[in-house]
């Protein structure tokens, strides 16, 4: 599967949350920006989505997630799809959360849940 239809499928997902605004932003037009946002309680989420073995791209996208997770509170994630496993990574690498299910949106809108809820 590729990451547009991967992508489809998470806004998808994370769209079937009561409360939640999501927009998807990639396209050719929009390098260096994350592929959604998710607003919800006050609090915006940046994703940048991958599908592969490794979150690495390039670098104006690695300063821009660096720059809206500090904006955001905390607020920018790579979701990194791989064979078999669905990984919740920041910026930088750090990872934070991850499933042994392949693309596990539900693991992405209990993460997002999680975050907006605390708010």
């Amino acid at each position: 599967m590729n990451e547009a239809s991967v992508t489809a499928r998470l806004v998808q997902a994370v769209r079937s949350l009561p409360g939640f605004v999501v927009f998807k932003h990639n396209d050719a037009k929009t390098a260096g920006i994350p592929d959604v946002s998710v607003t919800a309680r006050g609090l915006t989420t940046w994703i940048e989505v991958k599908v592969g073995e490794t979150i690495e791209g390039r670098q104006v996208q690695e300063i821009t997630m660096m720059r809206l997770d500090r904006a955001s509170q905390g607020g920018a994630i790579y979701v990194l799809y791989s064979e078999g496993r669905t990984l919740i990574i920041k910026p930088g690498g750090l990872l934070i959360d991850s499933s042994d299910v392949n693309h596990d949106h539900k693991l992405v809108c209990a993460w997002l849940i999680k975050r907006h809820c605390r708010a």
